[in-house]
């Protein structure tokens, strides 16, 4: 455990080995501000006293105040970060919600998308089943039927294919909304 004086009488015990930087984030990630505040504390002291070339900070932790009643400073506000630290976790908050809302609202148009071309190709099976009837009670030349299968077939071809080319320009639309 190394030390650093501050200031005559005041000093502050830092251990060389420990990665403050880590406990910063892992504190922050868990809105433990007062833990981020200690560390933060911590890791500035071992700069000045390792002499890293590092540059100090003071997002959770204020030299000086001595509300905490420890004579080296308190965490800021009484355990709560900046606001530039809570403005940017509140945009990293809002930003990961849009994100997923945009991911929900494109497995939707996806879904949509499916369920339309299910319902072609569902009444495109009911009127071949029909015309097939149809066919076999009139006595339909078996020539005819397959062309009129043939054409079928390709009409439903035709619609899915349109459905896929308005669903990908809308999913692109969404896509670059992002």
């Amino acid at each position: 455990m190394a030390k650093i004086r501050l200031e005559p009488l005041k000093t502050i015990a830092y251990d060389a080995d420990t990665d403050y930087q880590a406990i910063i984030n892992r504190s922050v990630e868990k809105n433990d501000f007062r833990t981020a505040a200690e560390a933060e504390r911590l890791r500035n002291a071992k700069i000045r006293g390792e002499g890293l070339n590092y540059q100090e900070t003071h997002n959770y932790y204020e030299e000086g105040n001595e509300a905490a009643g420890n004579g080296a400073g308190a965490p800021r506000a009484s355990g709560t970060s900046s606001s530039d630290t809570e403005q940017r976790y509140r945009r990293g908050l809002e930003y990961a919600l849009e994100q997923q809302r945009k991911r929900e609202m494109l497995e939707k148009y996806r879904s949509v998308l499916n369920e339309k071309k299910n319902a072609a190709a569902a009444e495109s099976a009911l009127n071949a089943q029909g015309f097939h009837e149809t066919a076999a009670a009139s006595g339909l030349d078996y020539g005819i039927v397959r062309k009129r299968a043939a054409d079928r077939a390709a009409r439903l071809k035709a619609r899915l294919e349109a459905i896929d080319k308005s669903g990908e320009a809308e999913l692109e639309k969404l896509r670059k909304s992002q």
